[in-house]
């Protein structure tokens, strides 16, 4: 009950349920069985972990160290955290590409934020950075960056090549794009497209997105 919006809920009359009451007390019983030395959470988790420090004391052992983060904002700006859920997350385990075409579309003033929190460069660096360097340079060395820690440094040199040749060269001849087979007997354009890679797309979905002129992405990463 030391929650915020389990005190504003319960004051409204909304309630609790059973799973939200117990939710800490499962995740104790996690890091009790592991015997865990330490836990490294949002801030978001942090009356989480500390139950299960509690949890750990009561059963006789030496309770966890617990470590928690500040909460990164999603890419699309919203002001929402970062979450798998609101789909405005970076994957750490997508293709290179993907990793750094994520991190060039997010709005400019995220920039400094994620390289704080997603890379080495120091503070003064980063107000250094910029300060002087235009928006999409400082996205590339963000993108870049953040690519190479998980895909490695030659991934990442390979991926802002391929993105400057899509988006700023507009060169396509030698880049790996998704084909569509047309003779499929699908009876139009709209129906191939869901055959070969947009298969989680409604006809409605790609009906939409084809007429407002933006672009989307398929499940398998395809745009169109």
């Amino acid at each position: 009950m030391q929650r915020d919006d389990f005190r504003k809920r319960m004051a409204s009359g909304a309630g609790l349920s059973m799973a939200e009451q117990l939710y800490s007390v499962v995740m104790a019983l996690d890091s009790a069985e592991l015997d865990t030395d330490i836990e490294i959470g949002g801030i978001d988790q942090l009356l989480n972990m500390q139950m299960c420090r509690r949890v750990m004391s009561e059963r006789g052992q030496e309770p966890e160290i617990i470590l928690t983060t500040a909460l990164i904002e999603g890419t699309d700006g919203s002001g929402a955290k970062m979450s798998k859920s609101q789909g405005n997350y970076v994957p750490l385990a997508a293709p290179p590409n993907e990793i750094f075409g994520r991190l060039m579309a997010i709005p400019d003033r995220l920039v400094p934020v994620y390289l704080a929190a997603l890379t080495e460069i120091t503070d003064a660096e980063i107000d250094e950075t910029t300060a002087h360097l235009h928006p999409m340079a400082a996205k590339r060395l963000l993108a870049h960056a953040v690519t190479a820690v998980l895909r490695g440094g030659e991934a990442a040199r390979a991926a802002q090549e391929e993105f400057r040749a899509r988006f700023s060269k507009r060169s396509f001849r030698e880049l790996d794009l998704p084909v569509v087979d047309l003779s499929l007997d699908s009876g139009s354009l709209l129906e191939a497209l869901r055959a070969e890679w947009l298969s989680g797309r409604s006809r409605a979905d790609i009906r939409r997105v084809a007429n407002s002129g933006n672009k989307t992405k398929s499940a398998s990463g395809a745009s169109f």
